[in-house]
């Protein structure tokens, strides 16, 4: 996980992501039926940088201080996403979705950022590109 105690949380709105009912569900699935994932809740994060952009996962974590979270809900059930603030700076409008493809041999989460094409290229924080808010001293 990358390291954002520079970061001013409290000036990183939280994120809104659009979470199919695919993902939602099977989120609800697991917590329900792994008890290991008691206390915890899916975290997305930023996993790296390439020339494509960022790399991103989606992993159940246990809350911190520094998280930002939005809670997801149908009604019945609910569930809570976490981001570590530099990941929620960049995710501002993440999708998450679940994808179970037996045929392809395709089962898991897939995270996708719209904003993607802002991040690309080896140097890709331009002037005038926006940067986390940092905490000053």
């Amino acid at each position: 996980m990358l390291n954002t105690s520079k970061i001013d949380k409290s000036s990183v709105p939280t994120p809104k992501p659009k979470v199919t009912e695919s993902a939602f569900s099977q989120i609800i699935l697991m917590k329900k039926h792994d008890f290991t994932l008691e206390n915890k809740d899916l975290r997305i994060s930023i996993k790296g940088k390439e020339c494509d952009g960022f790399t991103y996962e989606a992993f159940f974590d246990l809350k911190n201080d520094e998280d930002l979270f939005c809670l997801i809900s149908d009604g019945s059930d609910k569930a809570y996403l976490l981001f570590d603030p530099f990941s929620a700076f960049y995710l501002q409008k993440v999708e998450l979705d679940y994808i179970l493809d037996p045929e392809e041999n395709i089962d898991g989460f897939t995270i996708n950022n719209p904003d993607q094409e802002l991040h690309k290229g080896k140097f890709w924080v331009q002037k005038g590109a926006s940067k986390p808010p940092m905490i000053k001293g």
